[in-house]
């Protein structure tokens, strides 16, 4: 679902900016991590890695587990997609972090999950995009076999291309700050002036 308050529209103008100004929005001929074929690429992770970037998506996020009743849940995420999202919005919320490698690793106490994830723990799902929704289902899997349970996931982008559907049909919301919809109509044209954004910290 898309959250239409999330960001205001000055916000939202900015972000959507700022994937054009960092050339994160690309078109030709793709594989995507889901191993569709697409015509469009969209790199969040030149979102995620400029403080401009980081902080609109950081300080909204922390908006929605506020407005959402949220604050109890730990947050995950995804290595390494999600973790500077999650990072950035554990400091305004001061939420617990827990990543997801995505497998168990094959030494030590070959855990998949770092940091304190106990049975009954709720959780957040952070990530960058959602596609179809393949990561995040495996992630979903793990953590209900370790009786935490999941309350929603969050994303700076839906593609909307399936995602959304596909955790539903497991019964976690999506919640979305953009869409792919959203980037492509933001499209700067030839009078669109110079976006020029203030540094300030989270």
């Amino acid at each position: 679902m898309l959250l239409r308050n999330a960001l205001s529209p000055r916000q939202k103008a900015r972000l959507v900016r700022l994937f054009w100004d960092r050339h994160a929005i690309e078109t030709g001929s793709f594989v995507l991590t889901s191993g569709k074929k697409s015509h469009l690429y969209i790199d969040c992770r030149l979102i995620t890695t400029h403080p401009t970037g980081l902080r609109l998506g950081a300080r909204a996020m922390a908006r929605v587990i506020q407005d959402r009743k949220l604050g109890g849940c730990k947050l995950l995420a995804p290595v390494l997609s999600g973790v500077p999202l999650a990072v950035a919005v554990a400091l305004l919320t001061g939420q617990e972090v827990v990543f997801d490698r995505g497998a168990p690793k094959h030494h030590a106490k070959a855990r998949r999950f770092e940091g304190d994830l106990r049975p009954s723990d709720e959780v957040v799902l952070i990530d960058d995009l959602i596609t179809v929704g393949s990561t995040f289902l495996s992630t979903i899997e793990a953590l209900r076999k370790q009786r935490a349970e999941p309350r929603a996931a969050l994303v700076l982008v839906d593609r909307q291309e399936g995602g959304e559907e596909k955790l539903r049909s497991v019964r976690v919301p999506l919640l979305s700050l953009l869409t792919a919809k959203d980037l492509l109509a933001g499209k700067p044209t030839a009078k669109t002036p110079p976006h020029s954004p203030a540094p300030d910290g989270i």
